[in-house]
């Protein structure tokens, strides 16, 4: 169907479902990163991604989607008007919808197993910006907004460098108590040049843990409660580390915390049932 009626009359050669046996020439693989080391992703089907990873695709040939748009030749402009009419939360049907530089955009970011990927579209100017990387580390979203504000020549900020790559690399050279130091120091003496937000370490824990450097990735998680005492990313992350561990109550009670402060947060919820079956069981 989608080759049919979306691909085929648009152009668009370079896209395609995704099968793994196929050979795509120019197939860009997916990289994680491991401080400043590079890895292949972990494998997982892109058939049970659906809509964040069920596609092959470029730049190019999402420029044609995107400017079919503007015509009506894929449906029309009343099924266009209610696709980007918000419904709850600012989301509409699969878009994001709000203003960004005091323009209206609708915009979503994608993430899938070493990729991360952004588009934004302004639709007033005609304007688009999309950002495929195959670097999960790459921070598509940021980027393309940066590239947004420079089409429009608003203000922006350079990348920074990756804080948790830096301590990452300390952790597995010299050991944790090196890498709080290093990250004190630099929150203390550089506190523009890195981003010390809530996001940095509770990604930095979780690569910790995925590793199975369970106490580096506690003492991560425990770090982050110092500046985010709220931080529902990090209590998820004592959570887990509880389960690995077989302490049942304690992971019961971090996932419960993560709600109290998020009470929206399915990877908690979804935690906290599962830790409570074992229980159970």
């Amino acid at each position: 169907y989608l080759q049919a009626n979306i691909f085929a009359p648009l152009g668009m050669k370079h896209t395609t479902l995704h099968d793994s046996r196929a050979l795509l020439p120019n197939r860009a693989l997916g990289y994680d990163s491991l401080g400043t080391d590079f890895i292949n992703a972990s494998y997982q089907s892109a058939t049970t991604a659906f809509a964040n990873g069920g596609l092959y695709s470029t730049v190019g040939d999402l420029l044609l989607w995107d400017r079919a748009l503007y015509t009506g030749k894929l449906v029309s402009k009343a099924s266009l008007d209610a696709i980007f009419t918000v419904d709850k939360g600012g989301y509409a049907y699969g878009w994001q919808v709000g203003e960004r530089f005091g323009r209206t955009r609708a915009d979503h970011s994608g993430a899938f197993k070493g990729y991360s990927t952004y588009l934004v579209r302004f639709p007033d100017q005609r304007t688009t910006v999309i950002v495929l990387s195959n670097s999960d580390r790459a921070q598509a979203a940021k980027v393309g907004v940066a590239l947004s504000a420079i089409a429009f020549g608003e203000k922006y900020t350079d990348p920074k460098p990756q804080l948790q790559s830096i301590l990452w690399n300390l952790i597995v050279q010299q050991g944790v108590e090196p890498a709080i130091r290093r990250y004190h120091e630099l929150k203390r003496t550089q506190p523009d040049a890195f981003d010390f937000g809530d996001d940095t370490l509770v990604d930095l824990g979780y690569d910790l843990f995925n590793a199975r450097k369970l106490d580096a990735a506690k003492a991560m998680f425990q770090l982050n409660l110092q500046g985010y005492p709220e931080s529902a990313g990090s209590q998820d992350g004592l959570g887990d580390i509880a389960d690995a561990r077989g302490d049942t109550a304690a992971a019961i009670l971090h996932f419960e915390t993560s709600l109290r402060f998020d009470k929206d947060n399915r990877y908690a919820a979804n935690g906290l049932a599962r830790v409570k079956r074992q229980a159970a069981d």
